[in-house]
């Protein structure tokens, strides 16, 4: 029979010790340093050949990391924002809400690495972050029914296996640093929660999730994985009364909406001004959970993600053998877990816990197919809120994680009954049997996995891993950018999503981002795919006016969309052969020089980058006041959702349309009937105080006046008088504004309001000053309203976060911030 023997093996002290007691790790530090040198180890095996600070990782889906210092700094600098310019034209949505830390947490990453190696670092801390969490869970679940060798060993397979893990390489290729990042902060989320079972104080629990739940939140699905683990924990493992683990949750949910505050406020602000229900149920493409999802066998071992492009990283001879492999571990993983065994009760309990997590996700992650796709779509159809996980990829990362910890607890059960050495290194195998090919070619896939996916009948061509250098005359066109004032908006030709590592093997699918102009890029980025391929049909249609036909419209198009830079890529590689013989890029860059010479000025002329600044007079500015208005189809602002179609439909109004022209919607009839007056148009010169507040002044007033502001159009972009503080209490509550009924879409994107003098005058009189010709000039701000809150919410989860360390210092100072020892059957 087994003694009986505490939860935790560290001796009791006679008085309290300095010393948390709640960490319950292992005695021996040699033991976490050898499982973090393995980890660190393994980490580096799959980008080994990629460990050059002249290189950048790039990804063909999402690349966040640029190589240049300034890109770091911009970041940095547009964090305490909500407006995100990012995207200048057809995606009017509020950045930034959940991902400052993570952001902020890179952007200083970045700044002191110079832009050198920040992707590589990124993937080795948080494999190896993840991983040792899960080697900490499991040895706590572990340490006082095996020895702490194999405990440690067991938390080492269970480590290794998550690093293994399909969904893991799956960020890795695909790019996803901030599901990666997230994911890896999981593992300490259990832990913490183990501790509580074992006796945890509720208020120290908390005070522990806090900055874990602060880290995790920049993913909305490992947020929603956090709190769902944290549900099930407390329901089902906590050993307390119904009642103490419902105070639990709701303390829980409390401190983690105060914790949350800095975008849970905000987004609730936005989410008033549209049907967030309707709006995930349009975006619930049902064709992923039909064709894009993993066998339900594979699912089993946490294979497959949004697309099967893992089925091509190994050739079909080798995949039949890991196929064999890793079920089979598999299935001794499952079977050791239901064995009935000499083991503590609340270990088999935990075993089954996990088994019942790994089930469930393994039915949902295999979307509509049998046997459990009849459950799983109706699950889908009636919840809009699963639009949020319409993609299987999301679901496969709890089962990753409930795996791990199951390799885990049977590998301790069978070094329990056997001989460790041999055992241990034929689990090890095992586990090293899961990894993928693609993994242990040091390049995360590279040209081979390139040729493979081109043979296969994946739409998507698969996705990968990159290794480039930044060209020498892009890294300084870029610089320049970045140096140059104002906000006009800079033109990328070809296509924005194109990475700057555009003619290599690798490449020439044309997919791909650039992270420089996709993330906090130096200027507003305007979607422009010249490029022609199976995605840009409209949006060719729409720019062959502004530079491949060289339309005496261009100047118009440039002048409506507030472009001030053009920035062309001369080493751009179309994917296929048709649309590689009709792209040219000297072609191109002929036509620039000869419709732009004397109207712009080259900034920088290299071997594969153009850089262009054009001249600002007698151009309309990013704000101002239209002399002609012309109404046009309602139907025009669905455009929004579509920089090609906008590019398109504005290209072919300004073909038959007077110059100067402003499109308003058909229901603005009020805006035409003002500029059809014969009065003098007044003048508008505004200072961007930033990037969500503008100040206006309005010279030359005599009546009423449109006014457009050329930022994509949002319905919390406001117009008012009132010179607000940032800390004005009521402003934030309610800010003053113009009607809100005066404020619609203009030229398919931007915004556009109706100025009535005379309301001005009476509601806000402060803000008029006549002139002696009988003309108003009128002071007033466009704001975009979420900003307001924004100090008070940071405030609140700053306060809340302080005042969570600041209890742990004190604990930890007190030495009483370690568990009460309770006794686990």
């Amino acid at each position: 029979m087994r003694p009986n023997t505490p939860a935790m093996s560290l001796p009791i002290p006679p008085r309290p010790s300095r010393r948390p007691s709640a960490t319950n790790f292992p005695a021996e530090a040699a033991h976490h340093l050898a499982a973090i040198l393995v980890f660190f180890l393994a980490a580096l095996v799959g980008i080994r050949e990629l460990l050059s600070p002249e290189l950048v990782l790039g990804h063909n889906w999402d690349s966040p990391f640029s190589g240049l210092e300034e890109s770091y700094r911009a970041m940095l600098a547009s964090i305490p924002y909500t407006w995100d310019y990012d995207h200048a034209l057809g995606y009017a949505l509020p950045n930034g809400f959940s991902n400052r830390l993570w952001w902020a947490t890179h952007a200083v990453l970045g700044i002191l690495l110079q832009g050198r190696m920040v992707a590589q670092a990124d993937i080795v801390a948080n494999q190896v972050l993840g991983a040792f969490g899960i080697y900490v869970y499991v040895t706590v679940l572990l340490n006082d029914s095996v020895s702490r060798r194999r405990a440690s060993l067991a938390g080492i397979a269970a480590g290794l296996y998550l690093m293994f893990s399909s969904v893991v390489i799956g960020h890795l290729i695909g790019g996803a640093a901030n599901q990666l990042g997230s994911m890896a902060v999981l593992p300490y989320v259990l832990v913490v929660l183990e501790w509580r079972r074992r006796g945890l104080s509720d208020t120290a629990t908390l005070c522990l999730l806090m900055p874990l739940s602060l880290l995790v939140e920049v993913s909305l699905h490992n947020t929603l994985f956090a709190g769902m683990f944290v549900g099930a924990y407390a329901t089902i493992l906590f050993p307390e009364p119904l009642h103490r683990r419902i105070r639990f949750l709701a303390a829980y949910g409390i401190t983690t909406l105060l914790a949350y505050a800095h975008w849970v406020i905000p987004m609730v602000i936005c989410l008033a001004y549209e049907n967030i229900g309707q709006r995930l149920q349009e975006n619930l493409a049902f064709s992923n959970l039909i064709d894009n999802v993993p066998p339900l066998t594979e699912a089993l071992w946490g294979d497959g993600y949004i697309r099967p492009f893992y089925n091509y990283l190994a050739e079909s001879s080798y995949r039949t053998a890991w196929a064999v492999l890793s079920l089979s571990l598999c299935g001794v993983v499952i079977v050791s877990t239901l064995w009935p065994g000499n083991r503590p009760a609340h270990q088999t309990v935990s075993a089954r816990f996990w088994l019942a997590i790994y089930l469930l996700f393994v039915a949902l992650a295999a979307g509509f197919q049998a046997p459990f796709g009849v459950l799983v779509e109706a699950l889908y159809r009636s919840s809009p809120l699963m639009a949020i996980f319409r993609s299987p990829q999301w679901l496969i990362m709890p089962l990753a994680i409930a795996f791990a910890v199951l390799v885990g607890l049977s590998f301790a059960r069978i070094l329990e009954h056997f001989r460790w050495p041999w055992v241990s290194a034929v689990l090890v195998a095992a586990v090293l049997a899961m990894v993928h090919p693609a993994y242990l070619s040091g390049n995360l896939g590279g040209q081979e996995l390139y040729r493979r996916a081109l043979a296969s009948t994946n739409w998507y061509k698969g996705d990968h891993l990159d290794a480039y250098a930044v060209p020498k005359d892009y890294a300084e066109a870029i610089r320049r950018l970045y140096q140059e004032p104002g906000g006009e908006r800079l033109l990328a030709l070809p296509m924005r999503r194109s990475p700057y590592f555009l003619n290599t093997p690798h490449q020439r699918q044309g997919s791909g981002v650039d992270p420089i102009l996709n993330y906090n890029p130096p200027k507003p980025v305007v979607v422009a795919d010249l490029a022609p391929d199976a995605n840009s049909a409209a949006m060719l249609t729409g720019l062959d006016r502004l530079i491949d036909l060289c339309s005496p419209k261009a100047w118009e198009l440039l002048d409506a969309l507030d472009i001030g830079y053009i920035i062309l890529k001369r080493d751009y590689a179309p994917p296929v052969p048709p649309e590689e013989q009709l792209w040219n890029a000297e072609r191109t860059v002929s036509c620039l020089h000869r419709h732009l010479d004397g109207q712009s000025t080259v900034m920088v002329d290299g071997e594969t980058t153009l850089l262009l600044r054009l001249n600002r007079q007698g151009r309309r500015a990013k704000i101002y006041i239209p002399d002609q208005i012309l109404l046009i189809d309602p139907g025009f602002k669905d455009a929004l959702e579509s920089p090609e179609r906008l590019l398109a439909r504005l290209g072919d109004l300004l073909a038959s349309a007077p110059g100067g022209a402003t499109f308003l919607p058909a229901a603005a009839e009020e805006f035409a009937a003002l500029a059809a007056q014969a009065a003098p148009v007044p003048k508008a010169t505004f200072r961007v105080l930033n990037p969500t507040r503008y100040e206006i002044t309005v010279t030359g007033a005599s009546g009423a006046f449109p006014l457009v502001f050329s930022e994509a159009f949002h319905p919390l972009w406001k117009l008012t008088p009132k010179d607000a503080g940032p800390f004005d209490i009521g402003a934030a509550i309610d800010l003053p504004r113009l009607d809100d009924r005066r404020h619609t879409v203009a030229n398919g994107f931007a915004n556009g309001w109706l100025v009535d003098l005379q309301e001005v005058r009476q509601r806000f009189p402060e803000a008029v000053t006549l002139g002696d010709d009988g003309t108003a000039t009128i002071r007033l701000f466009a704001e975009f309203a979420p900003q307001r809150v924004i100090p008070f919410a940071v405030a609140l989860s700053v306060a809340t976060l302080a005042a969570a360390l600041l209890f742990l210092l004190l604990r930890f100072a007190s030495g009483r911030i370690g568990v009460r020892r309770r006794r686990l059957p």
